[in-house]
């Protein structure tokens, strides 16, 4: 990790900076950082339904749209849309969606590949249709395009996502809903300025008791969505299109779920939504699928998360096994699975957890991660800092998700929180590298500028190298978020290095951040003790690649 500087003189900011920075061998573990509030109201409105997408020109850069309601009901929901510059430590507000109307719901939100990113939402009175919008300057503004869905019958839940694969159907936009027990999907390929026909995707015939989850992109643009049969026998089941949203094949069936049900004091609405994601990373398990949903245990009146996985090549699913790690039959539910897949081939699972709760009524959210393509997973452990309480009675929505992005040995997640009042959304990267922090980060001066580190080779092996990050102290002051860091120098055998760049301007100094690495194996640039903790930017963005 180390922090140090050198400078002309010893101003008072470098002096403070260094001693900020402690020097450590931090185990290689998942380090939750501080969770931070995203919304920045004072107190009142609910949000729910936080969706999250990664800006792929920018990684640090982040869009979340989110429903909101005034009234803790459902005729007043809105859309609003935040974004963060420094991979969700903090956050801004652009404003609601545009609208006429006071009933949106069902945000969703996802980057192209060029950069562009779309957003859709349920628009509910005076006529139901499915919104569409697109921003071309991260977020910030939108502009409304066309509606993927008009229709005067039943449709509900769309769910839209942007293929970024490099297959051949790279840049379309999918729009996926509900509508009277079935499932449909709709394309554009021209940036949602016009849509397709709907193509309905859930088998068809007498099979109308379908709840939609969510879509995956595989590697070869081929489109994966995931969905509930109701009917009995009940069953998680998954849909594929290989031709650009055109036709679906015959679904997969996955496993069998009990859907869950409503149950006293979770009279929140809870389902058995499935999230999937396929597998991008160019590794072992690259064209992949992995899925969790939640499913109930009759017998002891608790909701369990089971998870697959369906081989790259292989026709089906893997049987379902249960990802969740706390005593089977405790009677504790675990609500909200989602699931991503980071560009290492990672796997990142999340869900609401009632463990812990004495009886009060308490969640937390808790993680896992596989490093082994899903084979197994690791042990769970909580994101959030402090259990919030579970709502009830009238406004007890909380949604049907909650929010995960993920970069390489970094996932952040993003959930409502009832703490402080009706519902904030709070934010909480985790760091999940392999190698340690540097530590012992040291300068000398004489005769030329030298850092020295412990070295991580006796550990690691001889093949480690390291990069460092250096900037200005002043600028460090000025930008708050090592916004101007540069890389120094990259692929560094071992300690020692020496600095050939000039001395800094008289008044200022140059602060060092070093990290080990070894192919796609790496350590930290360090984290802060409280929030927001402003070195993850370099850690989702590495300024040395």
């Amino acid at each position: 990790m180390g922090l140090s500087e050198r400078s002309r003189r010893h101003v008072p900011l470098a002096f403070v900076l260094v001693l900020l920075a402690a020097n450590f061998l931090a185990p290689a573990a998942p380090v939750p950082t501080p969770p931070v509030r995203v919304n920045d109201d004072a107190s009142g409105p609910r949000q729910v339904e936080p969706m999250v997408a990664i800006d792929p020109l920018d990684p640090a850069h982040l869009v979340l749209v989110a429903e909101e309601s005034e009234n803790r009901d459902d005729t007043t929901t809105r859309v609003r849309v935040y974004v963060s510059d420094d991979g969700g430590q903090t956050w801004r507000t652009t404003g609601l969606l545009p609208g006429d109307n006071l009933r949106q719901a069902n945000p969703s939100v996802s980057y192209c590949g060029d950069g562009v990113v779309y957003a859709a939402i349920q628009d509910i009175n005076p006529t139901l249709i499915f919104q569409t919008y697109r921003s071309v300057d991260g977020g910030v503004t939108w502009e409304r395009r066309t509606p993927a869905q008009q229709s005067p019958s039943a449709i509900d839940n769309p769910l839209l996502i942007c293929d970024a694969s490099d297959g051949p159907f790279r840049g379309r936009l999918y729009v996926r809903y509900g509508s009277a027990g079935k499932i449909y999907a709709v394309h554009s390929t021209d940036g949602a300025a016009t849509w397709s026909d709907p193509v309905r995707l859930d088998a068809g015939g007498d099979n109308t008791s379908n709840f939609p989850g969510e879509m995956a992109i595989g590697p070869d643009s081929s489109l994966w969505v995931g969905f509930v049969k109701n009917l009995t026998p009940q069953e998680i089941r998954t849909a594929v299109s290989n031709d650009g949203g055109l036709t679906f094949e015959a679904p997969l069936r996955v496993g069998p779920v009990d859907v869950v049900p409503t149950t006293p004091f979770v009279d929140f609405r809870r389902t058995s939504r499935p999230s999937l994601d396929a597998d991008r990373s160019g590794g072992t398990f690259h064209g992949g699928l992995h899925l969790v949903y939640g499913t109930w245990l009759d017998a002891t009146s608790e909701t369990d998360v089971q998870r697959s996985r369906r081989l790259p090549g292989v026709q089906g699913w893997v049987p379902p096994v249960r990802l969740n790690d706390d005593p089977p039959g405790n009677g504790r539910d675990q609500d909200f699975p989602s699931v991503r897949v980071d560009p290492l081939g990672t796997v990142r699972a999340i869900w609401m957890d009632r463990r812990n709760d004495p009886g009060t009524g308490l969640a937390e959210i808790f993680a896992a991660s596989s490093h082994d393509a899903g084979g197994s997973f690791e042990p769970s452990f909580p994101v959030s800092a402090e259990p919030f309480p579970i709502p009830t009675g009238p406004g007890s929505f909380l949604g049907d998700h909650l929010g995960l992005a993920t970069w390489a040995h970094v996932f952040l997640v993003v959930w409502p929180d009832r703490n402080r009042d009706d519902g904030d959304l709070l934010a909480a990267a985790v760091r999940d590298f392999p190698f340690e922090e540097v530590s012992d980060l040291r300068v000398n001066r004489v005769p030329q500028t030298e850092l020295s580190w412990t070295s991580q080779d006796p550990v690691h092996g001889a093949a480690t190298v390291y990069d460092v990050v250096s900037g200005s102290l002043l600028d460090l002051l000025l930008d708050g978020g090592f916004v101007s860091a540069t890389c120094a120098a990259e692929d560094v055998d071992d300690s020692p290095w020496v600095d050939p760049r000039a001395d800094p301007s008289a008044g200022d100094g140059t602060w060092y951040l070093v990290r080990s690495q070894q192919g796609s194996d790496a350590g930290s640039h360090g984290s802060s003790t409280a929030p927001p903790d402003l070195r993850l930017r370099l850690d989702v963005a590495p300024v040395c690649h």
